[in-house]
């Protein structure tokens, strides 16, 4: 067995890129589910994991780790109220709404009470709430939460009317469960779904941003096919780009990310960059490790590089080429600093990726070009990176207030307070 063996594999069958979740991470899964397992062997234990679909449950369990909370992201929960109450409230059709993936079944929960608070009656709605882990579902299933399943502004009134409490937390009321029906399946496979009418609503957020690009590919066609022709998209925020240059057109609502599919009658709206914070030119590598305030981003300076200095550049690069199979990935990043430095950011932003090359979860890396990509006004790009960032190092405050920045001038002030929050509780811990 080989750590690429076991990558492959993963990115076969759930689409999970190595590369955004770090080899690390895969690597510690496995040795231990080996040590679980009392395997030494790494050939018997992929022997094992092709043998048993058990083991392979569970190995699943330990590389898709959910962070998960009921009304997470207030601001898509509030848009779902709206919509029903506009779109839903007067119409006659029973309306379907799919959760994919549902994890331990805090989304579809949140889905259902928002319905029921909303004005739709239990006959008047569906709820199909899927995932790959059957012990995720099993929780779901019985619907008991811990206290630390209700975070941020979360309305303690929803908590009375709708969970009863109990030693060590609370089951939800027999009335929200009847409305989700949990299913056990995988985006990826051809069947999935297939018997299934189209949904008005799908929720889909932060799942494609961990898979490679062929798996989302067909996740996206998936997805086309499900949602209904009048439906609508939720997605993550690091994720729409995916969807926009896949048939789908932004369905413009601030807070929400969501999209429907493509109609030519519209005009597509362009995506307006972040503003930079003018600030006095500095090296924009000393960013990486040693911020203190958030978004003092430098003004980037790539109209007025010198000829001198793209020259420069190009002789550096070109001097290194024949031992830059020998290069290491802390070799890379350093030269991608000092491009940056130079104000020269997409060449820069291209080195980062050699580093990546070299070594998938190099997180000073991932952050650089998260900064890079805000600086030259990707700002999906730049949540992407900077989400890869936190994903790698949790505790990555200066990705955080990057983060909490972007996020507020799209219009989520919601997940922008949740972000700056765990600043401080990072930074109280010490």
């Amino acid at each position: 067995m080989s750590q690429q063996q076991i990558e492959r594999l993963l990115a076969k069958t759930i689409g999970l890129s190595s590369q955004i979740v770090g080899s690390k991470m895969i690597t510690q899964a496995v040795q231990m589910r080996m040590a679980k397992c009392g395997v030494t062997d790494e050939q018997t234990y992929w022997q094992l994991l092709q043998a048993t679909a058990t083991e392979w449950e569970q190995l699943l369990a330990m590389v898709v780790v959910p962070e998960t909370w009921f009304f997470r992201n207030q601001a898509t929960f509030n848009f779902l109220s709206q919509h029903i109450q506009s779109n839903w409230l007067s119409s006659p059709y029973r309306r379907r709404i799919l959760s994919v993936p549902c994890s331990t079944g805090e989304e579809a929960y949140s889905i259902a009470i928002t319905c029921l608070e909303a004005g739709l009656t239990e006959h008047q709605f569906q709820i199909d709430a899927v995932d790959i882990n059957p012990a995720a579902l099993e929780q779901a299933q019985r619907g008991f939460y811990p206290p630390t399943a209700f975070r941020g502004q979360f309305d303690a009134t929803l908590q009375q009317r709708y969970f009863v409490p109990t030693v060590g937390g609370y089951q939800i009321h027999t009335q929200v469960q009847n409305v989700v029906r949990f299913i056990k399946g995988n985006l990826l496979e051809s069947q999935f779904l297939q018997a299934e009418a189209p949904y008005d609503l799908i929720f889909c957020r932060n799942l494609l941003i961990y898979w490679e690009e062929a798996a989302r590919a067909i996740g996206i066609k998936q997805l086309q096919r499900l949602l209904s022709k009048t439906g609508i998209l939720l997605v993550g925020h690091a994720e729409a780009n995916y969807f926009y240059q896949h048939g789908f057109e932004r369905n413009d609502l601030v807070g929400a990310f969501s999209c429907r599919h493509y109609r030519h009658s519209v005009t597509k709206i362009p995506v307006v960059a972040a503003p930079i914070n003018k600030v006095a030119p500095q090296r924009l590598s000393k960013l990486v490790g040693t911020f203190s305030k958030p978004l003092k981003l430098v003004k980037p300076v790539i109209t007025t590089t010198s000829d001198h200095d793209q020259i420069e550049l190009s002789q550096h690069l070109e001097s290194h080429q024949q031992v830059n199979k020998t290069k290491s990935a802390e070799e890379w990043l350093t030269i991608a600093q000092q491009a940056a430095d130079r104000g020269q950011l997409q060449q820069a932003f291209n080195l980062c990726k050699k580093c990546l090359d070299k070594q998938l979860d190099n997180v000073k890396a991932l952050f650089l070009m998260g900064i890079i990509c805000q600086a030259l006004g990707w700002n999906s790009k730049a949540e992407d990176y900077l989400n890869k960032t936190v994903y790698l190092q949790p505790d990555h405050t200066d990705a955080l207030n990057y983060l909490a920045g972007l996020v507020e001038y799209r219009g989520d002030k919601e997940q922008a307070l949740q972000l700056r929050r765990r600043v401080q509780r990072i930074r109280q811990r010490g």
